[in-house]
């Protein structure tokens, strides 16, 4: 198990997947998150962050807050994440 700041604990499935006959088996996916960034379609233009599972696309965390622009958005939901916030963007 690993825990994300302010996110919920999520289990590691890059280590290991329980096997039905009891030990671990290594994982053919590693677990691994991007950010994204979402216009809220209300005016002013609002923007918000959401933590993704690569693999499936899931949601795993939203932003509480709002930000002015993409970018903004962008680096605090790369902070969150615990990414460097340089170039990428």
């Amino acid at each position: 198990m690993f825990d994300l700041p302010g996110l919920h604990t999520i289990p590691d499935m890059s280590a290991s997947i329980l096997s039905k006959s009891g030990p671990p088996v290594a994982s053919p996916i590693p677990l691994s998150f991007a950010v994204r960034v979402q216009r809220d379609p209300r005016p002013p233009e609002r923007w918000r962050w959401v933590i993704v599972n690569d693999a499936t696309e899931a949601v795993v965390q939203k932003s509480q807050g709002i930000y002015r622009n993409a970018r903004e958005a962008w680096e605090a939901g790369r902070r969150k994440l615990g990414k460097p916030v340089t170039g990428g963007f």
